[in-house]
Parts: C-alpha cells; structure tokens; sequence
C-alpha cells in the first residue's frame, strides 16, 4: 500500500504484483525437494535403471512403490528434515523479530500483544460477509491441490509410469503454478483479473472432463501434462486469492491473510 503511494500505481496492481512474487516463490518450494525424491528413487529402482521405461504395458500395475527398500524411504525423511533446518536457519537470520521497542515488555504484556490480540482479532474477522465468500474458493484451491499431489500421482503417476516419476512431475507442478503466479501479478495492471480467473477455470473444468473420459493407461506425456496444466491453474487460482483478500481488507490484512489460508487448510 505504501509502494502504490510513493510509486504513484493503483493499490489493486500493486496488490496484486506483489502477491503474484510471493506466491511464485511459495509454489517453487516443490521444485528442489521433489528433483532430488526423483533421483534417490531413480536410483532405488531393482529392474530398470533407465529413466525411461520403454517397455509399459496397457494396464497401471507399476509396484515399484510398494517393493521399495525402506533404506529409501529413510534417505527421503533425512533430506526432507535437512531441508526444515536449512529453512529454520533462513527464517531465523532473515526474518525480523517482533519488535525492538517491545521486546522488553513483562510476560503478561508479551502474551497480550503477540497472541491474545491478533487471536481475538482472526476470530472477529472470521465474521466478516465479505472473507466469508472467499472461503469457497480457498477451500477449491486445497480440494485441487490435495487431488493433485495426492490421488493423482499415486494413480496416474506412481501406479501408471513408476514411483520415481512423482518428484519430477510434482516439480513440473511447482513450475507451472510459480509460473502462472509470477504472470498473473503482473498481467492485472493490463488485463482485467476475472478474465484470467476464467480463462484458468475452463482450463481446469478441461482437465476434469479429461480425465472422466479417459481410460486410464501408461503414458508419459498426459500425465505429466495434467499435472503441469493443474499447476498453471493452481498458480492463478492462489494468486487470484491473496488478491482479493490484500485488495478487501487493506487495513486488516494480518487477520484477513490467515483466515484464508486455514480455510485453505480445510
């Protein structure tokens, strides 16, 4: 708000662009971790070394996941833990503390401020008509982001192509959603914003009705390219969200911000 004032934009675009940064970087948090899952598994594999299998049949029978050496899976939950302390250590030297002029307050002044407070103040704003709209549309997001990373490459993926397929699918996900995110911050201040929205939601409505029809069988390039198209529309639905909540509630948006993601959450 303060950046639209001094640089002489709208409050919407400038909303908007910045939550579209934010969320790039967010959605490319499934980048790294899932290329190296894919490696360690790639390396895992007892029959096929390849990267590709050649040799798929008609029918998703792939039991690599459920033969794997559990010595993976130990590998997998170590560079997962390495990468929370990688992230511990970033957020305790880049982020700033709470605040110099409060930081020697007593116990009971600390609790009220930092918990007490903004507590009572998410509860009030969960009451509010206007977020309370937006609930649906965080809870769509979390129902196609569960779908996706979740049923989806466990049954068109790790069942269809092979369990080592999942990471770098999944980061393909990553790529098209930072990449529609990055796009769409910046596509508001020339194009108006419901008509990505709906663009990104035929999209997905496409995606759906693909795979109602489809008969489901190996293949590499639809299922790859679901989950990427399934990116592409996640980036622009999150985006698309944040949006709304910075643009409704300018003065509120700590309270507003974490309504919306526990309903995306839920």
């Amino acid at each position: 708000i303060q950046y639209a004032s001094a640089s002489g934009q709208k409050q919407p675009h400038v909303v908007a662009f910045f939550l579209g940064i934010y969320t790039g970087i967010f959605k490319m948090a499934h980048i790294p971790g899932n290329i190296i899952s894919s490696v360690i598994l790639l390396n895992g594999r007892e029959e096929n070394t390849s990267f590709i299998d050649t040799s798929l049949g008609d029918v998703c029978n792939n039991t690599e996941a459920a033969n794997l050496d559990r010595l993976y899976l130990y590998i997998l939950l170590s560079v997962y833990v390495i990468f929370d302390i990688v992230g511990i250590v970033l957020l305790i030297s880049f982020v700033d503390h709470l605040g110099t002029d409060t930081k020697f307050l007593s116990l009971t002044k600390m609790f009220e401020l930092y918990i007490k407070k903004p507590f009572v103040a998410t509860l009030k704003m969960m009451l509010n008509w206007k977020l309370m709209l937006i609930h649906p549309m965080s809870i769509l997001d979390g129902f196609l982001l569960a779908f996706s990373l979740g049923h989806f490459t466990k049954f068109y993926i790790s069942d269809c192509i092979g369990v080592h397929w999942v990471g770098f699918s999944v980061s393909l996900y990553g790529v098209g959603s930072a990449l529609m995110a990055f796009t769409v911050g910046g596509l508001v201040k020339y194009i108006p914003q419901y008509f990505v929205v709906y663009t990104f939601l035929t999209v997905g409505l496409g995606i759906i009705i693909f795979l109602l029809r489809w008969e489901r069988e190996p293949c590499y390039f639809a299922s790859i390219l679901i989950l990427f198209g399934s990116g592409l529309c996640g980036g622009t639905w999150l985006t698309t969200i944040g949006c709304l909540v910075g643009i409704l509630f300018p003065h509120k948006q700590e309270e507003a911000f974490t309504i919306s993601k526990i309903s995306l959450a839920g």
